[in-house]
C-alpha cells in the first residue's frame, strides 16, 4: 500500500523534493457524448468533462424527475464529481473555521462513503477524477491526491501562489494553473511534469492533445505532452485587459469569452482547437465584464446565458433558435442532458428545457439560489452534474438529487 507523499518544488521549479514516498432519436442535435470524450457515465470535472463541455453522457431524462435524497451542509457545496458509485464535493463549511473539506457521498442512500477530509490550511479548493483519484488545489497552493475508493491520501505536491480553479485530469496526468504558472503533475506519483509560466487564471481545458487556456486578451494552447506552446491568438474584439474565463470545448472547437471594450458587451468566440483560427463570434448582451457564464457546447449548439436569458445558437454562432428567461433570475451555468438543457436560477427554480424548441419540460424549487459558478474559486466554484442515472444539483448550503429514470 502506497504511503502519503508531500513534494514541494524549489524556487525555480527545478527540483521535486521527496519528504515522505511510497509509492432520444439518433438525430437529435444534442445527442450524448456531443462534447465529452468519456465513454462511460461519468462527471470528472467542472461542467461534466476535462473539456468543460457541460454536456452529460447520458440519456433523455424521464420526467417528472423522481427526488433521491438531499443533503444540507454547514457552509457552501461546490460542483460535485460523479464517479466510482459516488458523489464528490467540497464544502467550505462554517463550523470547520470556514476550511474546505472533500465530502464523498455514496450516490445511491445519500450517506457519507467516508469521513470528510479536511483541506489543510487552504480556505477554498476545486477537485477532479481520474482512474481512481480525487485531485485537489487548494488555496494553499497544494495539489492533493487522495484514493476515490478509501479516501486515503496518496501524495501532495506543493505548486506556487494561491490559487483554487478547477483542476483537470486525464489518462494518467493532472493539468492545473497556480499563480501564473500552469502544471502538468504525474497522477500516480504527484511529480511535475513540466511547467510553463503564463499570466493565465483560469482552469484548463483539454481538447484531443491540447491544453487550451486564455490569459489577458489572449487565448492560447499548449501540447499536453510537453508544454510546448502550439498556438496564440489575441482576442478578436478591443480588449483592455482581464481574463475572459474558462474555455468550453467540444469537438475540435473552443468557445472562449471575451469582452468589446467598444461596445462594452460580452462576446463569445469559437475558434478551432488545432490552430486557433477564427470561426464564429456572437456580440452577446450581459450585464457587464465577467458576468457570462461558461457556456455548455456540443457538437451541433452553443446553449448561452445572454443576458439572463438562456439562448440556443448554431455552433458558428450566427444564429440563434430559441430563448428562454425563465423567472428572469436565471444564473448557472447550462447543463445538456441528451434532448434536454438545464438551467438554474438565483430564486431556486431549476428548469429543464427541450433543447430542439426551448419548451419548458419541467421544474422544480430547491431551497436556495442556483449561483452562478465564480469560477475564480471564491468562495468556491458552484455548477451542476449528471452521470450514473441521477443528477446533482448544489443551491447553496444544500445538495439536492433526482433519479434520470424510474427506480
Amino acid at each position: 500500500m502506497l504511503l502519503p507523499a508531500v513534494r514541494h518544488t524549489a524556487a525555480l521549479l527545478a527540483l521535486v523534493v521527496l519528504i515522505a514516498c511510497g509509492g432520444g432519436d439518433d438525430t437529435d442535435p444534442a445527442s450524448p457524448g456531443g462534447g465529452a470524450p468519456a465513454t462511460t457515465s461519468e462527471a470528472v470535472a467542472f461542467q461534466i468533462d476535462a473539456g468543460h463541455s457541460g454536456i452529460a453522457n447520458e440519456p433523455t431524462p424521464t420526467f417528472p424527475l423522481s427526488p433521491a435524497w438531499q443533503r444540507t451542509f454547514g457552509g457552501a457545496v461546490s460542483y460535485p464529481l460523479i464517479a466510482g458509485g459516488k458523489v464528490f464535493v467540497i464544502v467550505v463549511d462554517a463550523s470547520f473555521n470556514g476550511r474546505p473539506q472533500l465530502v464523498a457521498i455514496d450516490q445511491i442512500t445519500g450517506l457519507d462513503a467516508w469521513p470528510a477530509i479536511p483541506i489543510g490550511n487552504a480556505f477554498t479548493a476545486a477537485h477532479a477524477y481520474d482512474q481512481g483519484r480525487i485531485f485537489i488545489i487548494g488555496s494553499d497552493s497544494i495539489l492533493r491526491s487522495f484514493d476515490a475508493a478509501t479516501g486515503a491520501p496518496r501524495w501532495s505536491t506543493l505548486l506556487s501562489f494561491v490559487q483554487s480553479t478547477p483542476p483537470v485530469a486525464r489518462d494518467g496526468k493532472v493539468y492545473v494553473t497556480s499563480g501564473n504558472t500552469v502544471y502538468a503533475v504525474d497522477g500516480h506519483s504527484g511529480a511535475i511534469l513540466w511547467t510553463v509560466s503564463t499570466a493565465s487564471q483560469t482552469s484548463p481545458s483539454l481538447s484531443t492533445t491540447g491544453v487550451l487556456l486564455t490569459s489577458a486578451c489572449q487565448v492560447f494552447s499548449l501540447l499536453q505532452s510537453t508544454g510546448a506552446e502550439r498556438w496564440r491568438v489575441s482576442s478578436s474584439t478591443p480588449c483592455n485587459g482581464g481574463a475572459p474565463g474558462t474555455v468550453a470545448y467540444s469537438a475540435g472547437h473552443a468557445y472562449v469569452r471575451d469582452f468589446d471594450f467598444t461596445t462594452f458587451r460580452p462576446t463569445l468566440v469559437e475558434r478551432d482547437a488545432e490552430t486557433g483560427a477564427l470561426l464564429g463570434s456572437a456580440n452577446l448582451f450581459g450585464p457587464g465584464f465577467g458576468a457570462l457564464p461558461i457556456p455548455a457546447v456540443s457538437t451541433d449548439a452553443a446553449y448561452v446565458l445572454n443576458g439572463g436569458t438562456l439562448q440556443r445558437f448554431d455552433p458558428s454562432l450566427q444564429t440563434v433558435s430559441w430563448s428562454f428567461a425563465g423567472d428572469g433570475s436565471l444564473a448557472s451555468a447550462p447543463l445538456v442532458i441528451d434532448r434536454v438543457v438545464l438551467i438554474g436560477s438565483g430564486n431556486g427554480r431549476l428548469y429543464a428545457l427541450d433543447v430542439v424548441t426551448g419548451a419548458e419540460r419541467w421544474s422544480t424549487l430547491v431551497p436556495a439560489a442556483i449561483e452562478a459558478p465564480l469560477e475564480s474559486g471564491f468562495p468556491i466554484v458552484s455548477g451542476m452534474a449528471a452521470a450514473n442515472g441521477i443528477l446533482v444539483v448544489p443551491a447553496g448550503r444544500t445538495l439536492n438529487t433526482w433519479r434520470l429514470s424510474p427506480p
